[in-house]
């Protein structure tokens, strides 16, 4: 798991006290075939429910935000329904959902920047996606 704490969001929204689990993140990862950087670099604008599609623009490398590494990075990527559902789920979840929010944010830093101290070998062993 990755950082958290038990109150609830700036929105006043609930959440479950924990940011997004390496296996939410594994999830994403094993469906899109995309970089855990690119992943988490994501927010709700760069994702496109109605069309299927997620379009990469950012990667958070070491804490810093970088244009992704390759010009197949940059390409839209399909969104699969379940994992389209799946984050329509996360985006209810959250108290972060703005359009200029991350997916999948640091709750510790209040949503500013994305999820840090994720386990980027997670996506190997994550039980959902097993």
């Amino acid at each position: 798991m990755v950082e958290g704490s038990e109150e609830s969001g700036e929105s006043g929204k609930p959440h479950s006290g924990q940011n997004p689990t390496d296996d939410e993140v594994g999830l994403q990862t094993r469906a899109t075939a995309l970089r855990v950087s690119e992943i988490l670099g994501l927010m709700w604008m760069d994702l496109d429910f109605s069309d299927q599609v997620i379009e990469v623009k950012r990667a958070y490398v070491w804490a810093q935000f970088k244009v992704p590494k390759s010009k197949a990075s940059k390409a839209p990527v399909p969104m699969h329904p379940v994992l389209a559902g799946f984050l329509m789920a996360w985006r209810e979840r959250t108290p972060y959902a703005k359009d200029d929010d991350y997916v999948f944010p640091s709750f510790r830093l209040k949503g500013k920047k994305a999820v840090i101290g994720f386990n980027h070998g997670a996506e190997v062993s994550a039980p959902c996606c097993r």
